[in-house]
């Protein structure tokens, strides 16, 4: 078993130990083609959302916090598609635009910092 798989796997028992804080989401990729309509595709993910702490503040790379900036994590796993700045993560009728993302070496956690649209 790889090192990815373990991190992975580890990410994917901690959204099962705390599943009353993980919400449903549609991750929207959004594809500019170059004519009138973009593409839209949704792809389902699991997500928890958080604040930032101070920590989160200091030792993140994300150097554009705003106080009601959201910070959502994602298993990697869920992910099918890249992840990129600019798309959007609805988790239940509330609509965020991912401003900026981080994660480990493994890809097993991404940290978004979302921002109400």
């Amino acid at each position: 078993m790889s090192l990815k798989t373990v991190f992975q796997k580890g990410v994917n028992i901690s959204f099962s130990i705390f599943n009353e804080a993980v919400k449903n989401a549609k991750y929207t990729v959004k594809t500019d083609n170059g004519f009138e309509d973009a593409t839209v595709v949704e792809h389902d993910v699991r997500v928890i959302l958080d604040k930032f702490s101070q920590e989160d503040i200091t030792s993140s790379s994300f150097s554009q916090i705003q106080p009601t900036d959201t910070k959502a994590m994602i298993p990697g796993t869920d992910l099918l598609v890249p992840m990129h700045t600019g798309n959007e993560l609805n988790v239940e009728g509330r609509v965020f635009t991912i401003v900026a993302f981080e994660t480990d070496p493994y890809e097993a956690l991404f940290t978004l910092l979302v921002r109400d649209v």
